[in-house]
């Protein structure tokens, strides 16, 4: 699957984020390729930006009727158009310069975060699109994102995600959040002065439930100017252990678990 949710052009040499710009004006395309014999659907939706993808799967509607139904972090922008994007301001020259912050920014990357899911119907080519439950506090100025699953429930019917939160107003203050997107509940982690990176979930038993195993992150305390690994309960959120790490982790994206 295939999702045009910002523009590019190849102007601008090897700097891959500046050729990326914001444009509203057109919609957000997803193609839907077989892999059984290479066939392309095209569906529209409302433009948005997103990055990272909460989770895929297959299902059947009320109606007999084939579904795939795809979920996002999503950011709706104040500009319909707009050749800044969100990678400028984590460039460190943005970051260090006042004038440039994000109040000032006419994307506003903090702002209308949502979690979208889209639903492309193969059978009749209809398509829709709704926003899940707000579960974050305080919603203005927030942003979630970093959605990991259990990697058991990839492509599969889910309930559970898990996102990494952080908050322009609170001095970028950070937390985990846990969002039952089935009964549209939330549990969330946060302590005071701890910023903790992009979870990983690691999965307890292939057969177990979507939230039976531990969310595992490097997380930097700034009162002490020291990282640690923090281990969660999945399912409560309570933190089970915490190791110090011998040197300061920089804070990072992307991260993964090997079982091997």
């Amino acid at each position: 699957k295939q999702w045009y949710q910002r523009r590019v052009a190849i102007t601008a040499g090897v700097d891959i984020g500046a050729n990326i710009y914001w444009d509203a004006r057109r919609p957000a395309v997803f193609n839907v390729i077989s892999i059984k014999d290479g066939t392309v659907r095209s569906f529209n939706f409302n433009a948005a930006e997103g990055q990272h993808i909460i989770n895929c799967f297959e299902r059947r509607n009320d109606k007999g009727e084939l579904e795939i139904v795809v979920d996002f972090p999503v950011r709706k922008y104040k500009v319909d158009y707009s050749e800044q994007m969100i990678y400028d301001y984590l460039n460190v020259d943005w970051l260090l310069d006042p004038a440039k912050s994000y109040a000032n920014s006419e994307l506003d990357p903090y702002g209308n975060c949502k979690l979208r899911r889209y639903i492309m119907n193969l059978d009749t080519g209809s398509n829709s699109e709704r926003d899940l439950p707000v579960l974050w506090s305080p919603v203005e100025g927030s942003i979630v994102e970093f959605p990991i699953v259990n990697p058991h429930f990839r492509g599969r019917a889910y309930c559970h995600v898990f996102l990494h939160v952080w908050n322009k107003d609170l001095h970028n203050g950070m937390a985990l959040l846990k969002i039952n997107t089935c009964k549209g509940t939330s549990t969330k982690w946060v302590e005071h002065n701890k910023f903790p990176v992009e979870p990983i979930f690691i999965p307890v038993s292939p057969t177990g439930a979507d939230d039976e195993g531990y969310v595992v992150g490097p997380v930097f305390d700034g009162d002490t100017g020291t990282s640690y690994l923090y281990v969660w309960d999945a399912q409560t959120m309570e933190v089970v252990v915490v190791l110090e790490s011998p040197f300061i982790i920089p804070f990072g994206l992307h991260g993964v678990w090997l079982e091997e």
